[in-house]
């Protein structure tokens, strides 16, 4: 909260030296596999088993319903796009690249994990990646690799942090919530009641429910936001936009709406309880 107070340059410099923190982590699990692999000790084909208790198809879709927390980030850069130099062009660049970069990186890291550790192991895991640097050559040790998976989690809870405050100060100066969340700092320039209020909100939020109930809601929400984002874009084009801005082909909005429908209807009751709970205060 205080960094998000800060200013958007320092919260973004510090999310920058984070991420590569991260990423660094991330690769260091590539070369674990790659010595693995040079060494001809790895399975090379665990990573194309499916469990005896599941079938394929619902293994992607429960795959594909979990990677929408993966997509969390990239749907919250845009929140910043009006911070930034020429959005129509910069923004776009940055959520494709982004997707390619990181949908590579992690195609790389699943396939090294379960080549290296049993995936038996690895779902029943706390730490999987933590797995596959203990039962790797490379002499790191657990504690700091912990130490990154941390800072990983982190950065992402920074991330969300200065969203979601810049979403609140958005909606303020609609007039959908009260006007008091668009109050900014004199000085620096920042949303600073929005930003008490979603550390309040996030704090309280840890209080009621575990990791992965969070996570789980966390999915839900984003994919009806998905869904009415998509809606929204077909209705949205039927109006004239004096300034030159992207546009995406006809196809993905209908096909992205009926995959969120579709990833909706998976989601567990207790899921849909949590998140009309919290609707609803």
């Amino acid at each position: 909260g205080l960094i998000t107070c800060r200013g958007i340059r320092e919260a973004v410099s510090i999310n920058t030296a984070l991420s590569i923190i991260a990423v660094v982590g991330l690769l260091i699990i590539v070369v674990i596999g790659g010595m693995v692999l040079a060494s001809g000790q790895a399975d090379l084909s665990r990573p194309f088993q499916i469990s005896a208790e599941g079938s394929a198809p619902f293994a992607v879709i429960g795959g594909a319903t979990l990677a929408f927390f993966a997509l969390i980030g990239f749907e919250n850069a845009v929140n910043v796009a009006e911070e930034t130099r020429n959005p129509s062009r910069a923004y776009p660049l940055a959520l494709f690249g982004g997707l390619a970069l990181a949908g590579v990186l992690y195609i790389v890291v699943s396939f090294t994990a379960a080549m290296v550790v049993p995936i038996d192991v690895l779902a029943g895991s706390d730490g999987p990646l933590l797995e596959v640097v203990e039962r790797g050559p490379l002499p790191i040790p657990g504690w700091a690799f912990s130490l990154i998976a941390l800072v990983a989690v982190t950065n992402t809870a920074l991330v969300a942090h200065i969203m979601v405050s810049r979403v609140l100060y958005g909606m303020a100066q609609e007039g959908v919530v009260p006007r008091v969340l668009a109050t900014t700092h004199r000085g620096r320039q920042t949303p600073w009641v929005a930003i008490l209020v979603t550390t309040l909100a996030a704090l309280a939020l840890v209080g009621t429910a575990g990791v992965g109930r969070l996570a789980d809601t966390t999915v839900l929400f984003i994919l009806i936001v998905f869904l009415l984002v998509h809606v929204s874009l077909l209705v949205l084009r039927r109006d004239t936009v004096e300034h030159a801005h992207f546009r995406a082909p006809t196809l993905i909005p209908y096909l992205a709406i009926a995959a969120c429908i579709f990833l909706l209807t998976q989601q567990q009751p207790a899921t849909w309880l949590y998140a009309g709970v919290i609707l609803l205060v």
